[in-house]
């Protein structure tokens, strides 16, 4: 019974070890959203009734591989890869969101009405040869109707007031 404690004890430390590992992996970067994300080249897409898609464009100074590493470095073990994770909580009117699961700069979803939409994400990526993450907000308008053609809408991005750690 003694060994099976001890034993319990250690895992608990090695998994308390590896989520401390993988936060002190990617520290927040000082860049701010927008120049992560190029918003001249980003695109936000009316693609339904209510259903959004947004296509991520990176900045000059990001390098960013999809579910991999950017450029040539490696990583430390249990780090986690280049991507972008969709944020329910810090999102608004957003019913579903998901990371588009062939293209990982691609966030799909779906409004639960027209009006402002705020899309919450993290994008995780290498800025000057070190691990970064970023934790941002797209902003746009819902329209309230959908004509049957996708269309582009204006979008704003901000740096999300809350910093979660990271997963």
């Amino acid at each position: 019974m003694r060994r099976f404690i001890v034993l319990a004890l250690v895992l608990v430390a090695l998994v308390g070890a590896s989520t401390v590992a993988q936060a002190a992996c990617r520290p927040e970067s000082g860049l701010a959203c927008n120049q992560v994300v190029n918003t001249s080249l980003t695109k936000v897409f009316q693609t339904g009734n209510n259903r959004f898609a947004i296509q991520l464009v990176f900045g000059s100074g990001v390098q960013f591989v999809c579910n991999g590493v950017g450029g040539n470095l490696p990583l430390p073990p249990g780090c986690t890869k280049d991507g972008v994770q969709y944020k329910p909580d810090i999102s608004s009117n957003v019913a579903t969101g998901f990371n588009n699961p062939q293209l990982c700069s691609i966030i799909e979803g779906s409004t639960t009405r027209s009006g402002a939409t705020n899309v919450g994400f993290r994008v995780r990526f290498e800025q000057k040869n070190a691990p970064k993450r970023k934790t941002c907000i797209i902003r746009f308008d819902m329209p309230s109707s959908f004509g049957g053609t996708t269309r582009s809408l204006p979008f704003t991005i901000v740096n999300s007031p809350t910093v979660a750690p990271e997963e």
